[in-house]
């Protein structure tokens, strides 16, 4: 029971200047404060511009950088993306060169050749519109006379057999239609609907 101890409100609410109870000091903390190295004068500019002290870590002392290799540029990898000499020129040999000499044709041959005539085996080949619409012309004149020419007698009988024939095969096609229809197809109706069995339909009845 000595850890309680009874207050009033005022004193709860009342600003304490001197504080005489000892369990709410803190312990005294000590700092240990490190001062960074101070180079001499003596050591030279060079030095001091150098190197610089940078705190790495926050609990950790002091550490020295090299500015030196800060400033080094590192070396530029240039990659020439270029194409082979062989992907826009062509590089035949000795022998592919004869070849092409051989079957390639020169200035003096051509004008050597332009004061001759037409080949014999290309005058079938060369064709003279005009002419050839009028031969056209000519046959289609002849095949419309020939169809509207009248027909002679053994064509005009031969055509009026050929329909009756044709008519009379139609209407034997539709008689077949119309058996086949009505021996498998079954009408709805009283008339085709089957009766429902009934055991007691003929039980009054008089056996004869």
């Amino acid at each position: 029971m000595n850890d309680i101890y009874v207050v009033s409100r005022s004193e709860l609410f009342q600003k304490v200047d001197n504080v005489t109870n000892d369990d709410s000091i803190l312990e005294p903390i000590e700092f240990d404060i490190k001062e960074p190295e101070v180079l001499e004068e003596g050591d030279g500019e060079a030095s001091t511009e150098s190197f610089e002290f940078f705190p790495l870590f926050s609990n950790s002392d002091l550490t020295k950088i090299d500015l030196n290799t800060l400033d080094e540029k590192e070396e530029e990898i240039v990659i020439e993306n270029k194409r082979p000499d062989s992907y826009y020129f062509s590089n035949w040999s000795t022998h592919e060169k004869l070849d092409f000499a051989k079957v390639a044709v020169s200035y003096d041959d051509v004008i050597g050749q332009g004061v001759m005539g037409r080949y014999a085996r290309y005058n079938e080949r060369l064709i003279d519109l005009h002419e050839y619409n009028g031969r056209i012309d000519n046959v289609l004149k002849r095949d419309s006379k020939l169809r509207k020419r009248k027909p002679g007698k053994n064509q005009r009988m031969a055509r009026k057999l050929a329909i009756e024939r044709q008519k009379e095969r139609d209407e034997m096609e539709i008689k077949i239609r119309r058996q086949q229809k009505k021996k498998f197809h079954k009408r709805g109706g009283k008339k085709n609907k089957k009766k429902p069995f009934n055991p007691l339909a003929n039980a009054g009845a008089v056996p004869s």
